[in-house]
């Protein structure tokens, strides 16, 4: 794909908009559970990367997993 970092970097900051949409409650019921997944998947992608079960063509950055 000609464009597939801007669109990486389109869909990232799009997806943060949809925060301002979800009520206060809404994020408060829903922390602990996104923050526990985000762990969950982090310490998968580290497995994964020393594994090498899969990996991304394209990051955002070279530093960065795929997994953001």
């Amino acid at each position: 794909m000609k464009y597939s970092k801007q669109l990486l970097v389109l869909m990232t900051i799009l997806s943060w908009f949809s925060l301002a949409f979800a009520g206060k409650e809404s994020i408060k019921r829903f922390l602990p559970a996104s923050l526990f997944m985000a762990i969950i998947v982090s310490v998968v992608q580290i497995i994964a990367r020393k594994r090498k079960w899969w990996w991304w063509y394209e990051t955002i950055h070279p530093k960065l997993h795929g997994v953001i």
